[in-house]
């Protein structure tokens, strides 16, 4: 018995493609004293996650009546 589906490598008929080479690396556009800046302030947001959860939270049911009836509907799940 045949096969009824043909291998891929008896459908490709052109030639084999060839890779690309890889793009070389372009030096970063921040420097070093913005960099350290960065890290400081995503440790101190990082640090204080609880308390900004917890006023996001706050704002959205004040302000999202779809939140405040999803929080009604499922606590737990939202």
């Amino acid at each position: 018995m045949q096969h009824a589906v043909r291998s891929l490598g008896a459908i490709r008929t052109g030639p084999t493609p060839v890779p690309r080479p890889r793009t070389r690396r372009v030096p970063s556009l921040i420097d070093a004293d913005a960099l350290r800046v960065l890290h400081r302030a995503a440790r101190a947001l990082l640090d204080d996650l609880p308390g900004l959860t917890d006023r996001l939270v706050a704002v959205l049911q004040e302000q999202e009546p779809a939140y405040r009836a999803a929080v009604a509907g499922d606590p737990t799940g939202t």
